[in-house]
């Protein structure tokens, strides 16, 4: 409702984003929530817009304003804080450059939030670190103590002080208590190195920059942490020991044994010298003595001074007399001939004793050997068997077919003939029973003369052909001598004559028919038909031609030919020629009637 006199808005206030006595005027698009304002003077009633701030939102907030970059639409300060690297209620003051990180910092006091820059400290990081703060010169942003140590040669808080000049390596020292970081040069220990090392420290003269004791052991003769002890007096070499235990470190003086070097060496060993740690002999035993420390006596048949080896007691050189063994503690064997034997095997060392052989002379020859002497090794006869004996050993009988039972000593082949009717190297063999008289030869069993009647061969082992005239045949090839049996040809008569001979006789070699042929047939062999043309079906044996007349209608040697056609009566013709025998039929003319005939009609 508006006042009709003036127009003015009563009662009621004006609508949504108006203002004034007359609703007429628009809030400021910055107003915040629904954009309304307060009716009388426009003021904005829930706040700015983000970024705008005062009554009517007419002012910005400071671009250094954090988070959304609103501000209090009150008094313009940042709502979220600033951006890093400001400060202040509206963020206009810049933070310390030496800020670490992202360079912010606190937006009431500008004390850095995340510290400072390596080499800066302080609340603002405006301070410098000392110079000989190590690593990367950073430090304490709180205090300026060195986070990081001190450079080599300083210690304290803020490395201020040098550390003591004994200090090895680099020189450098804990930077919280001065003590040396890298032990002490050479001749010094301590914490801080400032004590001098023992005089008889090996090598630099360094020792434990601890305890004092030698790091790199003691100068010869001399033992202990801090080498202050002497080593015993038999230590060999240059008399030195080991540091800590004492015990000699390059052996002992000759004829002294034992850690300390304060035992004497077994009485048996060569030159006295022995193994420092076990009493071994170093160089042997004297004569008669062995075992590692010298002290087990040697076999009493060894030879030559009674000499053994060291290690194992065996005798070194040769036994005395038929004795052998590497102890030489076994007897040679009775059989030897002259009681010697080998050192190590026992075999005897030249021949065995009368019908004895073997390498020890233990066995006793073959029986069959002709004098009872056999090799001395092998036990194979020296020289011949006793009859009827043979073999390397004299021990198989001769053959009992050999002709007088001598036979070869090695192979035990018959030495001269067989027993008659036996053959082969053994005389083992039967001869062929068709030899005719049943001799044959010694080494190949064939037939000495000739084979009894109807067999052949070289053993006589093959029946003459059945077909040969007289039963009898070539010894050596089977072939009939004579003539075949009727009816039979070839060189074994096993061929039959053709069928068609006349008498079925044939010539022995080729088996061409002797005589004519059978009626029909022709030809060497008679196995060619004559020709069906011929009258009486004959014809010659050599070349078939037809002995009489053609049958009717045929002519030619071999009556083979057609008489022409038109022949007169039965068409026959003469056999040679073909000349019609009866003229021609009526209407043709000629000798063989081809020509036809001109009739006339007057």
């Amino acid at each position: 409702m508006c006042n009709k006199a003036d127009g003015r808005c009563i009662s009621h206030p004006c609508q949504i984003r108006y203002y004034g006595s007359r609703c007429n005027q628009r809030c400021s698009d910055k107003c915040g929530g629904n954009g309304s304002c307060n009716t009388p003077d426009g003021t904005c009633k829930s706040g700015c817009k983000p970024g705008h701030w005062k009554s009517k939102c007419d002012q910005t907030c400071s671009s250094n304003c954090g988070g959304d970059g609103s501000c209090s639409f009150r008094n313009g300060s940042c709502n979220t804080g600033c951006k890093p690297g400001f400060w202040g209620q509206k963020c206009y003051e810049p933070c310390s450059i030496n800020c670490g990180s992202d360079k912010s910092c606190n937006i009431y006091n500008a004390t850095c939030s995340k510290g400072c820059k390596p080499g800066h400290w302080g609340q603002t990081c405006y301070e410098p670190c000392h110079s000989n703060c190590g690593g990367d010169g950073s430090c304490s942003f709180r205090n300026g103590s060195c986070s990081t140590g001190c450079k080599p040669g300083f210690w304290g808080l803020n490395c201020y002080q040098r550390c003591l000049s004994n200090c090895g390596g680099d020189g450098s020292c804990n930077f919280h208590n001065a003590t040396c970081s890298k032990g002490c040069k050479p001749g010094h220990y301590g914490q801080k190195c400032d004590q001098t090392c023992s005089l008889n420290c090996g090598v630099d003269r360094s020792c434990n920059f601890l305890n004092g004791s030698c790091s790199k052991g003691c100068k010869p003769r001399s033992w202990g942490q801090k080498c202050d002890q002497s080593c015993p007096l038999k230590c060999g070499g240059d008399g030195s020991c080991k540091q800590h235990s004492k015990i000699c470190k390059e052996g002992c003086r000759v004829g002294y044994m034992g850690s300390f070097c304060n035992e004497s060496c077994p009485s048996n060993c060569k030159n006295k010298s022995c193994n420092r740690n076990t009493g071994y002999c170093l160089h042997n035993c004297t004569d008669g003595w062995f075992g590692l420390q010298c002290r087990k006596a040697c076999p009493i048949h060894c030879g030559k001074d009674r000499s053994c080896e060291r290690s194992s007691g065996k005798c070194s050189n040769d036994c005395k007399e038929e004795w052998f063994g590497m102890y030489c503690n076994k007897s040679c064997p009775v059989n030897c001939a002259d009681r010697k034997c080998n050192r190590l095997s026992g075999e005897c060392q030249n021949n065995c004793k009368e019908k004895w052989f073997g390498m020890y002379c233990n066995k006793m020859c073959p029986v069959n050997c002709a004098d009872s002497k056999c090799n001395r090794l092998s036990g194979k006869c020296s020289n011949d068997c006793k009859e009827e004996w043979f073999g390397m050993y004299c021990n198989k009988s001769c053959p009992v077919n050999c002709a007088d039972r001598k036979c070869n000593r090695l192979s035990g082949k018959c030495s001269n003939d067989c027993k008659e009717e036996w053959f082969g190297t053994y005389c083992n063999k039967s001869c062929p029973v068709n030899c005719a008289d049943r001799k044959c030869n010694r080494l190949s069993g064939k037939c000495s003369n000739d084979c009894k009647e109807e067999w052949f061969g070289m053993y006589c082992n093959q029946s003459c052909p059945v077909n040969c005239a007289d039963r009898k045949c070539n010894r050596l090839s089977g072939e009939c001598p004579n003539d075949c049996k009727e009816e039979w040809f070839g060189m074994y008569c096993n061929t039959s004559c053709p069928m068609n001979c006349a008498d079925r006789i044939c010539n022995r070699s080729s088996g061409e028919c002797y005589n004519e042929c059978k009626e029909s047939w022709f030809g060497q062999h008679c196995n060619k038909s004559c020709p069906g043309n011929c009258a009486d079906g004959s014809c010659k044996k050599l070349d078939g031609t037809c002995i009489k007349e053609c049958t009717t209608a045929f002519y030619g040697v071999q009556c083979t030919l057609h008489c022409p056609l038109n022949c007169y009566g039965d068409r026959s013709c003469h056999k040679e020629s073909g000349i019609c025998n009866y003229g021609c039929t009526p209407g043709w003319n000629g000798s063989h009637c081809r020509s036809g005939s001109v009739c006339v009609i007057s």
